[in-house]
This record gives C-alpha cells, structure tokens and sequence, in this order.
C-alpha cells in the first residue's frame, strides 16, 4: 500500500532496494531472483494471448499467481467420478522446494537496521516463492562475526564451521563473506573453498548489510546468514564487538593472533573456559580514565527452572563479573584487549555476555554476545 502510494518518479528507488536485499546470492555473479521476475513478467505476457492447461480465459489472478509463485512446472487432472456431472479439475504444481527470498517491509524501510528474522526463507504463507535452479535446500549458517574500525574503513571477521553431515565437505564448496552498502554498488566479496575457517572483509566505514554464504553444488545445498551492520556511533569513544576464542596459556591482545583461535559460533558444548577479545577506539587521543563492566548473565531458562529458583529448589547461579578502572593508552586511536573467563560454576543453558565500557566525558557503551552451554564434560 505504501508503494502505491508513491509517485512513480519514487518507486525506481524503492524498486532497486527490494531485488538488492531479495539477491538469493552475492558470491555468484547476477541477480537470479531479479531475472526470474522479469522472465516471469514476460512469460505472463506471452500466456495473456494463448490458451492455457486450465481451460479458462487469461485474467489478472492467473498473472498475479505467475509473477509471484512462476509458472507451473507440472499438471494433475481430477476426473469426475463415474456418471457424475463435474467438470475435469485440474492443478498447476509450482517449482519445489521454493524459498521466500524477499525480506520483511521492515527492512525494505530500514535496510540498515534489519536482522536475521527479517529475512525468513521459509515463511509459512509467503508473498512469493522462487525455486534457485543450483539448490534444493537453504539452511542456517552457524559462525561468529565481529566488527572492527581501522582508520576510516570497516574490518569484519567472519569464523564459521559448515555441518559436514548437512553436505558441506567435500570439493567444489564455495563460502564468501560478503558486505554490501546498497544499490548498484559492488559489493565488497571475501571467498574461500573450506568448510571451517575466517574470513576478513574490509569495506568504507558506513552502514552495511553483511551476507555469510555457502554453496555446495554437489549437494545442491546453500547455507546462508544476513543481516545489517549498523553505522558506528559518532561519539569521541566506540567499541567493537565481541569476538570469542579458545585461550591458550598465553595469547597477547593482537586481533592477528585471536583470529587464529577464533571459535566459530557462540555454541560452547561442554566447554567452560573462554577468551573474549575487544577493541576501545577514541577518536582524538586523550588519557581519561575508563570503567568497565564485564558480565556473563543467564537469559530465559525456562518456566520450571525460574520457579524453582524462587521457592528455592534450585540454587541460584552466581554471575561472573569483572569490573576494573584503566587508562589506556591509544595508539592509532584504539586499544586492544583480551581477557579468559572462567565459567565452570555455570551450568548448561544460555547465557549473554554484557561489556560495557563508562567513559568520562560520554554516557557509557555496551556491547554483547549470546553463548550457549552444553552439559559439562565429567572429570
């Protein structure tokens, strides 16, 4: 309805947002999703004038239902039963699987505030459908991306681990890490051919939209991850995100050396020992001192568990926190730091890891991670 609502001068832009943001994959070259719509539109045309499996006249609802869903790729027939009066019955079958590759309205308004959900490929009563010729199947992509600044570009670090089971080992895999600032403009694409690792990604500092992609041809399987990286604050102190690594004895706060332990999702099983790195950025040096809050906190638990905690059932979980006053010392703007967080008095369930950092001349920033405990491993 909005959409209509505009003069048609407005659409054009409103039109290249929705087929950038529907792109089912960047790491291969075209929009397929736009192509399939205007082989659609001109199929639709082509059918207005021919006769058709249905034995009706072309009209307005047999076009919309091709623009949306595509043509029928096969036909069944319903005979009446025998002596009956009823006409033949007949149905079109749409490709399948098809997936639902247009995001939420939500993200078509705010494009550079949208996460995972507004783009849900498997929406009960979607809108659309398009069946992708090289995949019979989408999927979740597990992986832990971070964000970092250097100087007036963007650093993003992407560690995955694709499920061999689900048909990613192999040969012939394609994985990029893809971020993409809008419209008509070419996206900045790391690739690799392996199932496990990181990818680093470094694009103009601004607002993007981040793609994690995974195509295995021989499985006919894609597993895919999107959602927006926000714009950085404009406030004289910034942090990045959170990355999580396995610790060894000793690893020094450089990301270069984090990166090559960095875990790849916020799953931990049955570990309970876990390096968190992060970087403070000031944006005009100083030496003001800095407090920060570090916390790993339950979130949910359930019902029963909550309950039982408040008749006193089950004994309550002491939360890890740090907190610590410094003045760190900026060179080229920014400070880095790593810290190993001891978790074994928290049992399985998940949890959020909370920083937040106060400085003294700005209101404070936080920044977070979701983990995920498994049951520990016994002695």
């Amino acid at each position: 309805r909005r959409y209509r609502a505009l003069p048609c001068a407005d659409r054009a832009g409103w039109d290249q947002r929705l087929w950038w943001l529907a792109r089912p994959l960047f790491l291969l070259p075209g929009n397929d999703r736009w192509t399939e719509h205007l082989a659609r539109m001109t199929l639709a045309d082509i059918l207005s004038e021919a006769g058709n499996a249905y034995g009706i006249r072309w009209g307005d609802d047999l076009r919309e239902i091709t623009v949306r869903f595509g043509w029928p790729v096969a036909w069944s027939a319903e005979t009446p039963r025998l002596g009956g009066m009823g006409e033949i019955t007949v149905v079109g079958h749409q490709g399948s699987p098809s997936v639902h590759f247009i995001p939420a309205s939500g993200a078509l308004e705010e494009p550079y505030a949208a996460g995972e959900g507004d783009w849900e490929l498997r929406a009960p009563a979607p809108r659309e459908r398009y069946a992708p010729a090289y995949a019979d199947s989408f999927v979740a992509f597990p992986h832990q991306a971070a964000v970092f600044r250097r100087g007036e570009s963007t650093l993003v670090v992407a560690a995955y681990e694709l499920p061999g089971e689900a048909g990613f080992a192999g040969d012939s895999l394609a994985v990029a890490l893809v971020l993409a600032s809008g419209p008509g403009q070419a996206p900045v694409i790391a690739r690799s051919s392996r199932p496990d690792g990181v990818l680093l990604a470094v694009a103009p500092a601004g607002a993007l939209v981040l793609s994690l992609e995974a195509l295995s041809r021989p499985a006919r399987r894609v597993a895919r991850a999107r959602y927006a990286l926000p714009t950085p604050a404009a406030t004289p102190v910034t942090l990045s995100d959170l990355l999580l690594f396995d610790p060894a004895d000793s690893v020094p706060p450089e990301l270069s050396r984090v990166l090559e332990r960095a875990l790849p999702s916020g799953d931990l099983g049955a570990r309970r020992r876990v390096g968190v790195y992060w970087e403070v950025y000031r944006r005009h040096g100083g030496a003001e001192p800095l407090r920060l809050d570090l916390a790993v906190r339950r979130t949910g638990g359930g019902i029963l568990r909550r309950a039982a905690r408040a008749v006193g059932l089950a004994e309550p979980e002491q939360p890890v926190r740090l907190e610590w006053e410094e003045v760190p010392a900026f060179e080229s703007g920014r400070v880095a730091r790593a810290l190993f967080l001891d978790l074994s008095a928290l049992g399985r369930g998940r949890y959020r890891i909370e920083l937040t950092v106060r400085p003294a001349d700005q209101p404070p920033l936080t920044v977070a991670r979701d983990l995920r405990l498994g049951a520990p491993a016994r002695p």
